[in-house]
């Protein structure tokens, strides 16, 4: 871990202990994705900016309900809002919290939207749908060259 690296997890570290969450946030070197992710209640993504969703897809595959911010053009395609998830204003703080406070507060919903997640994330990335697509692209493409 890099010196800029080491000091920025220790300031995560310290604005963990003073907003007293030490038992619910949790750094980690092991990068098994989907074993944190199943631990999860919900997934939130606070982003500015991202060039393709894996990680939203991730989250879905782990039935994970998500709370997102509105990227248009990366996730606005992936996830169905209030059905899946919940895409929030960029910059828009109070919006996210409230998200995240009603889906605490809510597990029956957590449960449906993280099962359409699932079957979402099942639809648009499995081996099977990602093969039927490239088929149709295929297809297309042979049509339009006239063969």
């Amino acid at each position: 871990m890099g010196e800029d690296s080491t000091a920025y997890l220790a300031e995560l570290k310290q604005l963990r202990g003073s907003a007293g969450v030490e038992d619910r946030v949790y750094f980690s070197d092991d990068q098994d994705v989907p074993g944190h992710l199943r631990q999860a209640d919900l997934f939130v993504f606070a982003s500015r900016g991202e060039g393709f969703g894996t990680v939203q897809i991730e989250a879905m595959a782990s039935g994970l309900p998500s709370v997102a911010t509105r990227l248009p053009g990366v996730n606005t395609d992936i996830y169905r809002d209030g059905i899946d998830a919940y895409l929030v204003a960029l910059d828009d703080v109070d919006e996210m919290v409230d998200k995240i406070a009603h889906l605490a507060r809510h597990p029956d919903q957590r449960e449906q939207m993280g099962q359409a997640a699932r079957g979402r994330a099942e639809s648009m990335v499995s081996l099977e749908s990602v093969a039927d697509q490239y088929l149709q692209l295929y297809g297309a493409l042979k049509s339009s060259a006239g063969q």
